[in-house]
């Protein structure tokens, strides 16, 4: 919905712009310089992009979650990949996309769902390694420094936790 009030929106400046243009080369008697198109150029390209982007969607399409996969292949490893963890590991996916759109109280509420499920080391090495990135970029610190304290009592040599402690 909003979408579409955008492109109407973009649509009728387009117009007014055309409207406004044609009242100027009238009052200059049809001449203009080429100086003078620039300014008004530049607006109508900004407005055709803009109105370009909605239509396309650009950057808005959600991205498969096998994007995040191949994404974050070195990151995800193993996790949720035993037989019966297929929906475990759609979460985990889920909860990257999340963490990914900047929505990281969605996300950490996925993966702390996540935490019970995991079996094996790569299931919490990703599950943790990605909840203490979320817990960081919303400046919980201290949860995001127990966290990766918890992922290294799983996994020790996990150097992405130790370099981000660090950090």
């Amino acid at each position: 919905m909003k979408r579409k009030i955008c492109i109407s929106l973009i649509l009728a400046l387009i117009g007014i712009w055309v409207v406004l243009f044609l009242l100027d080369l009238a009052n200059h008697n049809w001449i203009i310089t080429p100086q003078d198109m620039v300014r008004p150029f530049v607006i109508l390209i900004g407005l055709i992009l803009s109105l370009v982007k909605l239509i396309s969607g650009g950057g808005s399409a959600k991205r498969s979650l096998s994007f995040y996969e191949k994404s974050y292949q070195k990151e995800i490893g193993r996790a949720f990949s035993e037989p019966g963890q297929k929906n475990a590991k759609k979460t985990l996916l889920k909860a990257i996309a999340l963490y990914n759109e900047n929505r990281f109280n969605t996300s950490i509420s996925k993966l702390n769902s996540l935490v019970k499920k995991c079996n094996n080391r790569d299931d919490f090495r990703t599950v943790l390694l990605f909840l203490a990135l979320n817990y960081s970029d919303i400046g919980l610190y201290n949860q995001a420094i127990d966290t990766y304290l918890e992922l290294l009592r799983h996994d020790r040599g996990c150097s992405t936790a130790w370099s981000n402690l660090g950090i």
